[in-house]
This record gives structure tokens, C-alpha cells and sequence, in this order.
């Protein structure tokens, strides 16, 4: 196991804690160190099955506080959002992916550090189209916490019945959205099936005990804290999506089948970032687990 292994299952441990709490936040934090080394398309789809054993987990835990009633109306909007999100995640390509990432990590980290996501409500028909937006930036780029917990507020959910019923809603986005990227990215997917192994460890390690390690933070502080760490994430992923497309790739679409490793990034600040492409289908054995953290380590 490399050092950059072991700072993606610590990565993937912090974020499992932080969903425990928050309900969100394991494709936020895990999505963009993962794509230091695969490039933003694969990242998103490999994070997809540690995120949805945690949020299976979640949900076993809150089962009893879900409310139905949301899941079967809201939920199935989100799937709907999901499935579409994820067919067109596998036309696009990195630098696309990544912009949008950004996008939407900025958004969500500066809706926490100034307490706007905590005052946002989306009612009536706005909730229906905000719950189907999440679900399609979360097919998109696996990104939809802040824009689902945002809809979530409009339904007059219960204080308890919150985490349980946002869990349940992203456990059923990613049903929908995971077949689609096996079939856009299943090589790049199997290529990396140590690192997904080893961010589900990871992951569900920090699921069971992230809830009794932060639940003595103020609530206050705890989502200012998250949000300031996912604001400084889009803001260095945005920087290095401009890397990218300085570096030669042009937004626009892929090929279905093909993976999406970093491209080249020659000249650019972001070249000790790149690691090895994952193989395409077809190709021979992909090196799953990279080389070392090596000069990317600097960054953290």
C-alpha cells in the first residue's frame, strides 16, 4: 500500500464520519483526492459503491426514522434526476466533470460557512425540481448533499426523520445511477477495485464511529468546519480544471466506453498531481494502486 492509499483510506474515514453527522459528504471530500490519480469520470463512479455501503449503513442505523411518505414522492424524483445525471456523466469527459465539481463544492461550502444552507427552503413545486436537480448532479458528479438537504427543508421533515430520510433518498440514487456507470466505466471501475476496496474500509470504519467521536462539536461549528474544508476543495478543484484545459483537453464528449484518466498537464502547475492512467477496456492490467503519494503529497 502506497502513502497516497493510506491518505485516501484516511480521507475516506473522515468523510464517513462527517456523513454520519451531516448526512452528506463522502462524495464531496473523497471524489477529488481519488481523482488526483484516475482523472474526475472515474473517480466518480468508483466512490459511488463506498458511498452507497455507508449510506446503507446510515440507513439501517435510522430506519426507524425515515419518512416514507417523502421517499416514495421526493426519492423517486432524485432517482429520476440520478439516472439521468449518471447517462450523461458517461458522454463527458475529465475537464467537463471537473468544472462542474467544482461548481457545485463552492456552492455547498460557502452555503455552509454562511449559514445560508441552513436558511435555504425550497417549497411546493420548487422542492419536486430541487429534489430532481440534486439527483442529476449527483448522477453528474456524485455531488448532491447541499441541494437535496436544501429541498428536504420545504417537506417539514421531522428533526429525526432528516438524516434518516436524506440517507434513504441517496441510497436510492445510487441504485440508479450505479448501472450506468458500469456500463460507461465498468473497466476503469474494475481497474481500481483495490482503492475501492480499500475507501469502502475506510468509509464504513469512519460510518460507525464518526457519530460518537463529532457529536460532541457544536453543531455550529462542526457544519462551518465542513464548510469552509469543501470550499477550499472547489476552489483548488476549479484551479486544477483550468490546469486541464490549459493542458490540451477541451471540454466536450467522450466515448461511451472510454475511461477517463487525468490528461496531460505539461507546463501546468498541476503536472506533479498526475498520476497513472487507468486502462482502458481492453487493454492490459491497469496499475490499480498508483505510484507513491510522491510530490503530490504537498498539497494534502
Amino acid at each position: 500500500m502506497t502513502l497516497f492509499d493510506l491518505v485516501l483510506v484516511g480521507v475516506a474515514a473522515a468523510a464517513g464520519a462527517i456523513a454520519s453527522v451531516a448526512g452528506f459528504g463522502v462524495g464531496s471530500l473523497l471524489t477529488p483526492v481519488l481523482a488526483l490519480r484516475t482523472g474526475m469520470r472515474a473517480a466518480v463512479a468508483a466512490v459511488t459503491i463506498p458511498h452507497a455501503i455507508a449510506s446503507a449503513i446510515r440507513f439501517w442505523q435510522l430506519r426507524r426514522a425515515v419518512d416514507w411518505r417523502v421517499v416514495r414522492s421526493f426519492g423517486l424524483t432524485s432517482a429520476a434526476g440520478g439516472l439521468a445525471g449518471a447517462m450523461l456523466h458517461g458522454a463527458l469527459n475529465s475537464a467537463w466533470l471537473t468544472c462542474v465539481f467544482a461548481g457545485l463544492l463552492i456552492f455547498a461550502g460557502a452555503a455552509g460557512v454562511t449559514g445560508l444552507s441552513t436558511r435555504m427552503r425550497f417549497r411546493g413545486a420548487m422542492a419536486w425540481a430541487a429534489g430532481a436537480l440534486s439527483g442529476f448532479f449527483g448522477g453528474l458528479v456524485g455531488n448532491q448533499g447541499g441541494i437535496r438537504a436544501a429541498a428536504m427543508l420545504g417537506f417539514d421533515v421531522r428533526r429525526e426523520a432528516f438524516v434518516g430520510t436524506a440517507t434513504m433518498v441517496a441510497l436510492i440514487v445510487d441504485a440508479a445511477r450505479l448501472p450506468a456507470y458500469l456500463y460507461s466505466d465498468g473497466a476503469a471501475m474494475a481497474a481500481l477495485w483495490p482503492r475501492i476496496a480499500a475507501m469502502t474500509v475506510g468509509v464504513v470504519a469512519g460510518t460507525l464511529a464518526g457519530k460518537a467521536l463529532l457529536v460532541r462539536i457544536p453543531e455550529r461549528v462542526f457544519r462551518r468546519v465542513v464548510g469552509a474544508l469543501i470550499l477550499a476543495l472547489g476552489v483548488w478543484m476549479g484551479l486544477r480544471a483550468v490546469a486541464e484545459l490549459r493542458g490540451g483537453q477541451r471540454p466536450g464528449p467522450a466515448p461511451v466506453r472510454a475511461t477517463a484518466g487525468t490528461p496531460a498537464l505539461r507546463g501546468s502547475w498541476a503536472e506533479p498531481f498526475r498520476g497513472p492512467p487507468v486502462a482502458r477496456a481492453g487493454a492490459g492490467t491497469a496499475d490499480a494502486s498508483g505510484a507513491g503519494l510522491g510530490s503530490a503529497a504537498s498539497p494534502g
